[in-house]
């Protein structure tokens, strides 16, 4: 791992720890603190909202680890992302001020608050440039894999113990990357996958909904080519996004093989 790599762990889990601390405050106190803990959080006022600064990337960041960590400590097998939505009152404050209220009582819409488009149609755009990235970072799941891995074994069980320790001190490492060649990277992220697939629908419950015509040169054909090759949303004149856009694309690219990912991918 590099010092970047290093750097951003922990960075990362300090920002999670930070966020962690937030969940167990009282109401009252994040009511009037919000836009403190906001700012520590991600580094700018809220009230001066950008989306920059790979603000997406870190919010679905704080939100998917530290729900995964507060799943560990429960060690409740059913307990799922509306239940962690629910239970605390920090995530609920920090969705409805990004994406509708910013400060006012008063639940607002998309009519009356003007970043509402903006901040949830990049939202969206980021999460299905996510999901493109993982598809075009497939790669082939080869048997030989397997087998190679169960031939590894028997040849260090027939080596000396001195020699045997060196060997599997070195083999762990190709061990765990046949281990993950043998899941397709679909797979890999799984865990976030389904993260995003419980997410948005929590965000249409919480009225955070919206079909957006995608209009960027870069995103509209990488989107074009996926809903083709997906079979949906050809009777739409135009590309488009929204909660529910995303929630199909993975529901279709979950049951495909490894097979179709890889010619997704090649046509991506």
């Amino acid at each position: 791992m590099t010092s970047y790599s290093n750097y951003r762990k922990r960075e990362r889990d300090n920002n999670i720890k930070q966020y962690i601390s937030y969940l167990n405050k009282k109401n009252n106190d994040i009511n009037k603190k919000f836009n403190l803990y906001f700012e520590k959080l991600f580094k700018f006022n809220i009230n001066s909202f950008k989306s920059g600064n790979n603000f997406n990337q870190k919010l679905l960041e704080l939100l998917y680890y530290s729900y995964n960590k507060i799943k560990k400590e429960k060690k409740e097998k059913n307990y799922m992302l509306v239940d962690f939505y629910n239970e605390f009152y920090f995530n609920q404050k920090l969705i409805y001020e990004i994406f509708l209220g910013q400060g006012n009582n008063k639940k607002l819409t998309s009519t009356n608050n003007k970043n509402f488009f903006k901040n949830h149609y990049y939202l969206l755009i980021y999460i299905i440039l996510d999901i493109i990235k993982i598809i075009k970072n497939e790669y082939k799941i080869s048997r030989s894999d397997s087998e190679s891995r169960t031939s590894s074994r028997t040849r260090s069980r027939t080596y000396s113990r001195s020699r045997s320790r060196s060997y599997s001190r070195s083999s762990l490492s190709s061990d765990l990357r046949r281990t993950l060649k043998n899941k397709s990277n679909w797979k890999n992220n799984k865990n976030y996958i389904n993260f995003i697939k419980d997410l948005l629908p929590i965000l249409e419950e919480q009225s955070i909904t919206g079909i957006y015509t995608v209009e960027s040169d870069y995103v509209k054909p990488l989107l074009e080519l996926l809903y083709g090759y997906i079979k949906e949303f050809n009777d739409e004149n135009e590309i488009k996004i929204s909660n529910t856009h995303i929630v199909i694309c993975i529901n279709k690219l979950n049951k495909m093989s490894n097979k179709k990912h890889l010619e997704l991918k090649n046509i991506l």
